[in-house]
């Protein structure tokens, strides 16, 4: 039920939110024995730690492949943050982003609006846009584009250097 919902708010169909499901229900299962738990999935990240984390980005042949990432306060919330891609991986996009990063607190919703927005990124015209429409879908704390040497981002993220 929590992906089909999250799939009709980003206009995508309910399998693009399975690995934020797995990784979610994975990681709530691990709170129990653990204080913190950090699960990865393909791209789809559940998060539950009492320490500041950077998230590396991947990004293909992209120049920000491996050099930039998403610094992670702790949180009492879990945090989830999802990528599509239309140049990594197998999982089918529409798009041709090197990377479509959304972090919401529901790492499904962040996994099935990342597919959404990379379905939206052709060119590099189309970065802030999609950024934009990610935005406008409640429950989206912040988002990153990634086309070539092109990138958009919005929301409440900070972007960091990684060496």
């Amino acid at each position: 039920a929590r992906m089909i919902e999250a799939s009709r708010k980003a206009g995508v169909g309910p399998m693009a939110a399975v690995a934020g499901a797995v990784a979610v229900y994975v990681g709530r299962g691990l709170m129990n024995f653990s204080d913190e738990v950090l699960i990865e999935n393909g791209g789809d990240l559940f998060i539950f730690v009492k320490r500041t984390l950077i998230v590396g980005i991947y990004a293909g042949s992209s120049p920000f492949s491996r050099k930039i990432g998403l610094k992670i306060e702790p949180a009492i919330i879990p945090m989830g943050i999802g990528t599509s891609s239309g140049k990594v991986g197998p999982s089918k996009s529409f798009g041709k982003a090197h990377a479509a990063t959304i972090v919401s607190h529901d790492p499904i919703l962040a996994d099935a609006v990342a597919t959404g927005m990379g379905n939206r990124i052709n060119r590099p015209d189309d970065l802030g846009p999609a950024c934009h429409w990610a935005m406008s879908v409640d429950g989206v704390i912040g988002c990153l584009g990634i086309l070539d040497d092109k990138m958009a981002a919005l929301g409440k993220i900070e972007l960091v250097p990684v060496n």
